[in-house]
């Protein structure tokens, strides 16, 4: 009786390999661990200046106020991007190769957010400094329009009940970091590099804003 081989795994069989393997939720899992590291280094950088063992307090905490002011907008920054990036993940059923390299290139600028925040503190008026980081976020941003796009397109990845119309509106949101990024770069050597810094907050506004318009239709 001749033997019956089985037939080799086709793309659906591995698919669904890697599916069992790399899950949403470890993905997420994974990208918070990378969130709380980063935030936990950045508390690193905040140090008393040199100066402060030879002035009173009052003049070291005075000497402070702009490491201070550099590491709160730096920990709003980081905090905004862990929710949106929680929010894109809510909306993926399945996780495949592509999703996931394209996630790993994203959390490549989180594990950076430490160096860069460091260097906006010892460079704090210098344009060149928010460029470098306003660059890095930018990308990020991009990096993550790109999962979304990808991820969407004819529901790849995603639940099929979202509609085309959240599609879009979750696209268009993801667009704002890159055009806050371009924003800030030209506060920079236009304005003030401090100003340049402070417009990343705007994000956090820019973003919802876009979101309601578009699902509202206005």
């Amino acid at each position: 009786m001749p033997e019956v081989r089985a037939a080799p795994p086709g793309r659906h069989d591995r698919n669904m390999a890697e599916e069992k393997i790399i899950t949403p939720h470890r993905l997420n899992a994974f990208s918070d661990g990378v969130f709380a590291i980063a935030i936990t280094l950045m508390v690193l950088t905040l140090q008393l200046p040199d100066e402060a063992a030879s002035v009173p307090i009052n003049e070291a905490l005075r000497l402070s106020v702009l490491k201070l002011e550099i590491w709160v907008i730096s920990f709003l920054i980081i905090g905004g991007f862990w929710i949106r990036h929680h929010k894109l993940i809510q909306r993926i059923e399945r996780v495949d190769m592509v999703l996931l390299w394209l996630n790993l290139f994203y959390l490549l600028v989180i594990t950076a957010m430490p160096w860069l925040v460091s260097l906006i503190e010892t460079y704090p008026g210098e344009p060149l400094a928010v460029t470098i980081f306003s660059g890095a976020c930018g990308f990020m941003g991009l990096v993550k329009l790109s999962m979304w796009l990808y991820a969407s397109h004819k529901n790849r990845l995603i639940n099929p009940s979202i509609s085309p119309r959240e599609v879009k509106a979750v696209a268009l949101t993801n667009l704002c970091t890159p055009v806050v990024a371009v924003i800030s770069i030209a506060v920079a050597y236009t304005v003030s590099a401090r100003l340049a810094f402070w417009c990343w907050l705007l994000r956090g506004v820019l973003g919802p804003l876009v979101s309601r318009s578009y699902k509202s239709g206005t």
